[in-house]
């Protein structure tokens, strides 16, 4: 695996949360999302995801920019106008396809999470003591994080595994918190600045986090960034199979033991095995009032990988609908 910087700051006082003993889970009922479905877990449609080969960071600037000599079909013309941001990249060659106010800086939402998911993978890695399995306590600063949520109670322990999932397949804020108090050895706010080192490591410079999770902060502002620095933050983000595994599933299970399992259906229907697009196995959706509906999805069919990220969508249908066609576009002979 390649190398990469990880804040130890951001990790000093995880030993110190290893003791604690695993509650028992209070089992809540859980508010589904739209059309949840019953069964077995379920992937992604078409090609199962495999992440590119191992070739370091690549940043906004390594891109090679053909957007200028590629005309698109008028599908994608007819869409493009819906959202306020977009780009198409051709992951494998490292070529931008297909690009609108793509460096505007503009608020992202969950797909926050990505990068959050990003420094929890890399502690993984960095750290011998630390595992997927590793068991975290709820805290109660963490079960009172609203919007999208797992419903998480301080009377619970989950392994670091649970609360990836519960982060990549129902995008839940409370999980996304309580991974940024437990890496910040209780302080989120020092996750949050090794998130915006790690941007800066990345290459992408618009990029900045106020919170783990992407809702609006106090004053209201909002974790920002730009298309392209997320089309490049997802494609970092394909270099670990557990993200791409999460990320792929389309129907889960939190709480799997109890009486009362929590059902997580993913927020990109992009990955429905049912209605989705074949190949797309990642990576992150959003929303917010101000951010509109945000995707940041990734594809590979015959070996070759396409990124398409587009922001400020009016619905969601809007946003599936115009990142469908690019992606058709994009694999088109």
């Amino acid at each position: 695996m390649r190398p990469f910087i990880v804040i130890a700051v951001t990790l000093v006082h995880i030993a110190a949360i290893y003791g604690l003993a695993r509650s028992a889970s209070p089992g809540r009922a859980n508010q589904p999302p739209e059309d949840p479905l019953p069964g077995p877990e379920q992937t992604s449609p078409g090609t199962p995801p495999t992440p590119p080969p191992e070739t370091g960071i690549i940043t906004p600037s390594d891109l090679d920019d053909r957007s200028a000599s590629l005309t698109p079909n008028p599908a994608v013309v007819r869409k493009k106008s819906s959202c306020k941001s977009g780009i198409l990249v051709d992951w494998t060659n490292r070529q931008i396809l297909w690009r609108r106010r793509d460096t505007t800086v503009t608020a992202i939402a969950s797909l926050t999470k990505m990068m959050t998911a990003c420094l929890l993978l890399e502690a993984v890695e960095a750290r011998p003591e630390l595992s997927l399995s590793t068991p975290v306590r709820v805290t109660p600063g963490a079960a009172k994080i609203a919007g999208s949520q797992v419903y998480l109670d301080p009377r619970e322990t989950f392994p670091v595994q649970d609360l990836l999932k519960s982060i990549m397949i129902f995008s839940a804020n409370d999980a996304a918190y309580l991974i940024a108090e437990f890496l910040g050895g209780g302080d989120p706010q020092t996750f949050v600045r090794a998130m915006n080192d790690q941007a800066k490591t990345f290459g992408l410079q618009n990029t900045h986090f106020l919170n783990p999770h992407g809702l609006p902060s106090a004053g209201r502002k909002e974790n920002q960034s730009t298309a392209l620095e997320m089309a490049c933050l997802a494609g970092q983000l394909l270099e670990y199979p557990e993200i791409v595994r999460w990320s792929s599933t389309w129907l889960s299970y939190l709480r799997q033991n109890t009486q009362k399992p929590f059902q997580l259906v993913n927020r990109n229907r992009l990955v429905n095995p049912s209605e989705g697009v074949s190949g797309v196995n990642g990576m992150k959706t959003g929303f917010t009032s101000k951010a509109g509906y945000c995707v940041a999805a990734t594809c590979t069919r015959s070996s070759r990988t396409l990124i398409a990220v587009v922001t400020g969508c009016p619905t969601s249908k809007e946003r599936n609908s115009l990142v469908e066609a690019l992606l058709e576009w994009g694999y088109a002979p």
